[in-house]
């Protein structure tokens, strides 16, 4: 059994660790938590979502979901969700009205409405993707 000393000492460690992993790679737990998320939902594969160019309708539907997600639901600005999908912040703009214009049809809210509240929880009991956002937004700064 171990010890709550030894328990804390292995917790910090973990969590020193996630720091040096996270601020090397930055942002890359959200990146990964989106990506997954997104593509879980709209079946599309997490390395098409990563592609430079815009790929199929299916594909750039979902990355503009994705993108919503990360400015609305987990808080970034628009500069911050540019850099994680490697995309212009005007960019960013037009996937977020895009979607915004979607969910005035009923369907589209209620589904979108669904995901945001999911990353949203997710995130506020996340420690490490509340820390990788925050390294995100600094990268802003």
């Amino acid at each position: 059994m171990i010890s709550p000393d030894e328990r804390d000492a292995r917790q910090r460690e973990d969590g020193d660790l996630m720091t040096r992993v996270t601020q090397r790679n930055r942002s890359v737990l959200t990146q990964h938590f989106l990506f997954n998320t997104v593509s879980s939902m709209f079946d599309v594969d997490t390395d098409l979502l990563a592609q430079p160019n815009r790929g199929p309708s299916k594909v750039a539907f979902a990355r503009h979901v994705a993108m919503y997600l990360a400015h609305v639901a987990c808080g970034l600005s628009l500069t911050a969700v540019g850099r994680l999908f490697k995309r212009d912040r005007t960019t960013v703009s037009y996937a977020c009205r895009r979607i915004e214009d979607m969910r005035d049809r009923p369907q589209y809210d209620r589904a979108i409405g669904m995901m945001e509240n999911t990353v949203r929880a997710i995130v506020r009991v996340s420690p490490a993707l509340k820390q990788d956002l925050q390294l995100a937004e600094e990268e802003n700064a």
